[in-house]
Formats: structure tokens, sequence, C-alpha cells
């Protein structure tokens, strides 16, 4: 679990830089909202219900096109579910996420912060991880936020 004083209201600004344990790689997959699969999953069917009921199919084809062009925008968040990842290996982070991929010296990592943030970002749950770097930000979200903070080697003590 998280340790409390890093999502409460009395956690510091920013988590000690601790050291790291190994520098094997370390992949750690999104935390996913409810919402995420609503959207992924709800999206497309109400499409198809909107279509039928607006214009109706009055042939197979035109089933099969709009079932087509539902199935093409359905892959796309299917695609970010299952790439969505953070890699920490030896001294960088990389964050996955579909087409997106970044990388971070993890020495330049400056902060990490718990966010609600709804900004864009490589993360499917809103329950995130804002990390400041050299250069500027990404909000992460990893199913396994204390095996994160550790492998970035920061701790909830503030920065040492």
């Amino acid at each position: 679990m998280l340790d409390c004083r890093c999502i409460n209201s009395t956690w510091s600004s920013s988590m000690a830089r601790t050291d790291r344990p190994g520098s094997r790689s370390q992949v750690f997959r999104s935390a996913v909202d409810s919402w995420y699969y609503i959207v992924t999953f709800g999206a497309p069917l109400l499409v198809i219900v909107i279509a039928y009921l607006e214009a109706g199919f009055r042939s197979f084809g035109e089933a099969l096109v709009v079932l087509g062009v539902v199935l093409i925008a359905a892959l796309i968040p299917l695609w970010l579910l299952l790439s969505t990842r953070y890699t920490v290996q030896g001294d960088e982070l990389r964050v996955r996420s579909g087409p997106v991929s970044k990388t971070i010296a993890i020495s330049g990592i400056r902060s990490v912060e718990p966010s609600r943030s709804i900004l864009s970002a490589p993360a499917l749950s809103l329950k995130r991880l804002k990390v400041a770097y050299d250069g500027g930000q990404v909000l992460v979200s990893p199913a396994d936020r204390d095996g994160f903070i550790r492998a970035i080697g920061f701790g909830p003590e503030g920065r040492a």
C-alpha cells in the first residue's frame, strides 16, 4: 500500500530521493479507472445504437461499414489499455502509452507529487503521480504506486 503520508493533505510537496533497489528493469502497468472501461466499450456501442436509430441500416453492407468504423475507433483506446506502462531500467524511466513514448533520466527527476489532474496524460486512472523532471513534467498512474516511487528512488520524507 502507498504510505498514507503520500496521499493525504500533510504529504510534502516532493518526495525524498532514496537509494534505488538495483538497476534491473522494472515494469509498472497503469492503474485503470472504471470510467476508462465505460468510455472504451460503451462509446462504440452507443455509436452503433445512435447510427441505427437515426439512419437505420438499409443493407448488410451499411451495417458492416458502421461496425468497421466503430471497431477501428475502439482499437485506439484498447491499444492504450494494453500498452500504457512505465519502465525503470538503469538510470532511465520510460513512459509509454500507445504511439507516445518518452524517456526521462532518473537523475533529472526533481519531485513526485500525487495528482488528480484531468489533463491528457499517459495515465488511465485519475489517481496519478506528477513526476517533475528537468525540462518538464509527466502524469503517470502506476498500479503499484509504492513500488514505482521506490524504483525511481523517492520516498515520503522529502528530497534527500
